[in-house]
């Protein structure tokens, strides 16, 4: 909770999360789908301090999916050192055309805002000039004042 507004004020108002505590004072917290689930534990470690068991490297696609529950989560400080890891160990592979993975970027630019926003700018002025029409964000949580201005 002090990692994450968004789960403090869940676990603390009046919602279903907040109320369902067991005998030892835990609450429980039911997931589904809306994550990737390596993604969440790798976020999970981070803000408990796991550090070994957090992986030095992920692929594209795994920052995309930690990016997502990132967002959701609101615990973008606890996760800085190792986003600016992971993202200096990728960003030589930012594409220089519209595809997929230039989304992804997007998302994950947005999401773990570089210092000097270089990533986000390239990203999006590369979507701009290389796209045939509207982005697609992929159903990804990407700002709409990022997307919105794609037309």
């Amino acid at each position: 909770m002090l990692a994450s507004p968004r789960l403090k004020a869940m676990f603390s108002g009046p919602w279903a999360e907040a109320k369902n505590c067991n005998a030892y004072g835990l609450r429980r917290w039911e997931l589904g789908d809306i994550f990737d689930h390596e993604a969440f534990a790798i976020v999970v470690d981070i803000i408990h301090g796991r550090n070994r068991r957090v992986p030095r490297s992920v692929s594209l696609e795994m920052l995309a999916k930690i990016s997502v529950v990132v967002d959701d989560l609101s615990c973008f400080e606890a996760v800085e050192v190792f986003s600016k890891m992971w993202i200096t160990e990728l960003k030589g592979s930012l594409p220089s055309t519209y595809c997929r993975d230039l989304v992804l970027w997007i998302l994950i630019s947005s999401v773990f805002r570089d210092d000097t926003g270089t990533i986000l700018t390239s990203a999006t002025r590369t979507a701009v000039l290389h796209s045939q029409g509207e982005i697609d964000t992929l159903g990804l949580p990407i700002r709409h004042d990022i997307v919105g201005t794609w037309h």
